[in-house]
């Protein structure tokens, strides 16, 4: 299913680029770049730091087939990595849990801009859907109160999860040269919409954006 999908998406992109062909106006290609990264510190548990990281990286091609709209195909890839630990009272050992879950999004984008090509800061929105998959591993060690031997934890392999997805946000681009601009931009990303619950993730990031 997740294949049929992304071939339609690129079909339909395609499909655009070379309908906006026929318009008059000289349409041009946008190219994008950008991500972020975050570590959160939660301390001390059970004699090991717990920290939380997420890294994010996205890319886009969009083609501006009139003034202040363009199509889009984006990607984006984020990695979610949990390290903490675990003291069950009743338990003999501690366990130390290592948790990393990496979400892989492709969509086809609507983008509506609030200003023209001669514009230093053009704000835009921009919606479409797309196909998600979300895979995650699970690892640990088990370390023995008594004596502080260790083993390794063995889990149950993770089952990946694809879902329908939508997402939509808002943005803006500020140029610094003619063909180079500096982009910051916020988006919702709707998941599971083939599925009776529907979740919600929210991403917050920097990048660039060059124009041909």
């Amino acid at each position: 299913m997740g294949g049929n999908l992304i071939r339609c998406l690129f079909r339909f992109g395609l499909l655009g680029f070379l309908f906006s062909s026929s318009w008059a106006y000289a349409g041009y290609l946008e190219l994008s770049a950008n991500g972020s990264y975050y570590k959160q510190n939660n301390g001390l548990q059970d004699g090991e730091i717990s920290t939380a990281v997420t890294t994010r990286v996205g890319a886009g091609i969009a083609y501006r087939f009139l003034s202040q709209t363009a199509i889009e195909i984006a990607y984006l890839k984020s990695t979610n990595q949990d390290k903490y630990g675990q003291d069950i009272v009743s338990e003999p050992n501690v366990f130390f849990i290592n948790r990393e879950t990496e979400t892989q999004n492709i969509s086809l984008n609507l983008i509506l801009y609030f200003a023209g090509r001669q514009s230093a800061f053009r704000p835009y929105i921009r919606g479409g859907a797309g196909y998600m998959t979300v895979k995650t591993i699970i690892s640990g060690t088990s370390v023995s109160r008594l004596d502080s031997s260790s083993s390794p934890l063995t889990f149950a392999g993770q089952p990946n999860i694809s879902s329908i997805s939508a997402d939509g946000g808002l943005g803006i681009d500020a140029y610094v040269a003619d063909q180079l601009a500096l982009e910051a931009s916020f988006t919702v990303y709707g998941t599971d919409l083939d599925k009776p619950q529907i979740y919600l993730h929210y991403s917050l990031v920097g990048g660039i954006k060059l124009i041909f």
